[in-house]
């Protein structure tokens, strides 16, 4: 009798899994928590949500990944304005504060 190989013994699992319904649930679930993630990843770094779904596309995901990477994201770039803001407003202050010292 002949043994099957490694290849069908995983795709044997492989179907049995798919038609299991704990399996199915734990797939559901780990889909989800994904696909949030990737939401408020790119929420958090100032671009739309829904850019979070190009992490599910092959290679794509690849280069958004490498976007989000290595890209300026929109808050750091709201922040360093800010940040000019403020050094401008401390020096005006100062100014101020030596005039009437």
């Amino acid at each position: 009798m002949e043994q099957p190989s490694l290849t069908t013994t995983i795709q044997q699992t492989l179907a049995t899994a798919a038609q299991d319904p704990t399996w199915q649930a734990i797939a559901a679930v780990t889909i989800l928590v994904f696909v949030l993630a990737g939401f408020r990843l790119c929420a958090k770094a100032g671009y739309h949500p829904m850019l979070g779904l190009l992490l599910f596309v092959p290679l794509v995901n690849l280069g958004v990944f490498l976007f989000l990477a290595f890209s300026r994201w929109p808050i750091e770039r709201r922040l360093r304005d800010l940040g000019g803001v403020a050094d401008k407003a401390r020096r005006a202050d100062e100014r101020l504060l030596r005039r009437a010292g």
